[in-house]
């Protein structure tokens, strides 16, 4: 159940919980045969320990975490010149949670693969204005990264992902929803009548329901509270990789509802958006013959038992852990690194230098007629 449902997001990036977990248990496996390029060099996994599962979970939550905190940093600055920053946060988050599907904290040192996640969703979203430019640069040297660093994984990322760019965002489903219930009230679908009661009928028409201001206001603090819920799901568990957006979506506006339901001034807009989702659940399960409800359920579920609890503590201690089990196979930084660096660009001015030969050689043959 979802928008544009042939887009590559739903075709190719939404798995089953049982396949995300396996993948995620196959790239914390540093012996895997797939891998076999980037092992570390021998004795390297005896003399360092590595990252368990759930630790490299938590990891990778904090750094989801970080690229909405940057991001966030810039919007609040000046809300009006990055708003459109939004959805390039949300897009670099989802790069980041697809390429470490498939890959290790362990093996791609995660700073530089975040700033490339930020490049590249800047670029997919249009929004490489040049005041962008200004402030990645600025982000860089916030975070002493060496920009042209900060972006050499872009190439990499698009591999894993198989080029596949376009992210359908639950939060700009959240918006959707929020335009089609007002929509609703200014055809006269809702009623006053429907408003008070999540049982009544939506064909009510005994008289068109205006909401009052502070209703409307209350309207829009619940979906301004639905998206702030959206924006966890990004970094609470991987459920962004395994339910649609548009299903996200309903989930969020459906917890923003139960939590401000008990507060007096907020009922009357809650009753509404309450009585929208229970209609719009009714009619989305009907068109696709299926129980949406029962999806709803089995995301909040995974929600439940998939949630990452972390602090920052125990993210310091994991971070110092991180850097002393880094592949240095492949870590830009290491002396290993640059050593296996020189050697390809040896072997490669080797086979330049045998095809000029060659070809000198062709020219100097005698040619008999």
């Amino acid at each position: 159940m979802s928008a544009h449902p042939n887009s590559t997001h739903l075709e190719n990036w939404l798995f089953t919980s049982e396949y995300v977990n396996e993948m995620l248990t196959k790239s914390n496996n540093r012996l895997q045969p797939e891998q076999q390029s980037i092992l570390p060099p021998d004795g390297f996994l005896d003399q360092h320990e590595t990252l368990t599962l759930k630790e490299e979970a938590i990891l990778k939550s904090y750094f989801e975490t970080k690229i909405q905190t940057i991001l966030n940093s810039k919007i609040n600055t000046n809300r009006e010149k990055y708003k459109d920053l939004q959805a390039v946060k949300s897009t670099a988050v989802m790069y980041f949670k697809r390429f470490y599907l498939f890959n290790t904290l362990m093996d791609y040192d995660p700073k530089l693969i975040l700033m490339s996640c930020i490049y590249l969703a800047h670029k997919t979203e249009e929004q490489f204005k040049t005041e962008n430019h200004k402030m990645f640069d600025e982000i860089c040297r916030e975070e002493k990264l060496d920009v042209q660093e900060a972006i050499q994984s872009e190439m990499l990322i698009l591999k894993t992902m198989k080029y596949n760019l376009i992210i359908i965002h639950p939060e700009k489903c959240v918006d959707g929803f929020s335009y089609d219930l007002q929509h609703k009230y200014s055809k006269g679908i809702y009623t006053e009548d429907s408003s008070s009661s999540s049982s009544s009928s939506s064909s009510s028409s005994s008289s068109i329901f205006v909401p009052s201001k502070e209703i409307q206001e209350n309207l829009v603090k619940l979906f301004v509270l639905a998206k702030k819920i959206v924006e966890k799901c990004y970094t609470a568990s991987n459920s962004m990789l395994v339910y649609s957006p548009s299903l996200i979506a309903i989930a969020s506006i459906q917890k923003a509802v139960q939590l401000r339901s008990k507060t007096s001034s907020m009922i009357p807009a809650c009753n509404i958006l309450k009585k929208y989702y229970n209609d719009l659940v009714q009619h989305i399960s009907t068109k696709n013959n299926t129980d949406v409800n029962e999806h709803l359920s089995s995301f909040q579920l995974y929600q439940k038992n998939n949630s990452i609890k972390t602090n920052p503590d125990l993210s310091n201690q994991l971070l110092i852990k991180l850097s002393n089990c880094k592949n240095p196979v492949v870590d830009i930084h290491s002396e290993i690194y640059k050593q296996i660096e020189e050697e390809k660009k040896e072997r490669k001015r080797q086979k330049e230098l045998e095809k000029y030969q060659s070809i000198d050689e062709d020219d100097n043959d005698d040619i008999f007629f």
